[in-house]
Parts: C-alpha cells; sequence; structure tokens
C-alpha cells in the first residue's frame, strides 16, 4: 500500500474527525522523500493528532528505524489511529501527554534522536 493509501484509511475509518490534523499530499510526499534520502535511525514527531505525519515516517524508513510520536491526546482520532498504527507497525510507539513537560525524557530514552519535526501546539512559545 503506498502512502496515500494509508492516509485514505486513517481518514475513512468510523469514528469523529479531528479538523486539525491533516496532511496535505504534496507535503506528505516531500516528508517520505526526505526520510526515505535522510534514513534517519530516530524520528521524533511532536503532534501527532491523526497520525499522518507518522505513517508517513513509517512508510519512508524501514522497519528497523524507531518512529516515536508525542501527543497530548485531547482528539478522540489520536487514540484511535494509534492503535491502528501499533497494529501495523512493530516500530511506532505513541506517548500521550503534554509535550512540553514530557519531552526531555522521552528523549533521554530514544537517544539518539536523528530526526524530528514539531507539529504540535501550534504557538510560537510553544514550539
Amino acid at each position: 500500500m503506498n502512502i496515500l493509501d494509508e492516509l485514505k484509511k486513517l481518514r475513512s475509518d468510523p469514528y469523529i474527525q479531528s479538523r486539525e490534523g491533516t496532511i496535505r499530499a504534496d507535503n506528505a510526499l516531500f516528508l517520505y522523500n526526505t526520510l526515505s534520502h535522510l534514513k534517519p535511525k530516530t524520528f521524533l514527531e511532536i503532534g501527532f493528532n491523526q497520525g499522518h505525519g507518522s505513517i508517513t515516517a513509517l512508510k519512508a524508513l524501514s522497519s528497523d528505524s524507531k518512529v516515536v510520536s508525542l501527543d497530548i491526546g485531547v482528539h478522540k482520532s489520536a487514540h484511535h489511529n494509534s492503535k491502528i498504527i501499533k497494529g501495523d507497525h512493530d516500530n511506532f510507539e505513541i506517548v500521550f501527554g503534554d509535550s512540553t513537560k514530557i519531552l526531555d525524557s522521552v528523549c533521554k530514552k530514544i537517544k539518539p534522536l536523528d530526526f524530528c519535526i514539531i507539529d504540535g501546539g501550534h504557538s510560537y512559545a510553544i514550539c
């Protein structure tokens, strides 16, 4: 299944979608191509929400890479989609909590960190 089909799979499940957390196809392909080229062993995503960034990373990276996502967990879609992704990918982990409080402890557990994207908080101060 290609990356765009994977993204559609997350959108089509029967639950209440958050208005946030989608990724445009061109952005998904950019992230996919970047990660495919760089091949990081550890990838951290801050702001999982619907999981589009995580599934893009998982499809771009080898199964021996580790993908870790942090999310505050206020939307049902984050919990629902993380279970779908975890069921398909052994190298995926999600940590629910406020990234401004848990980021240091998560980073210590996944050293070395090779690549990180920040898509949480949505304010300059939080980022």
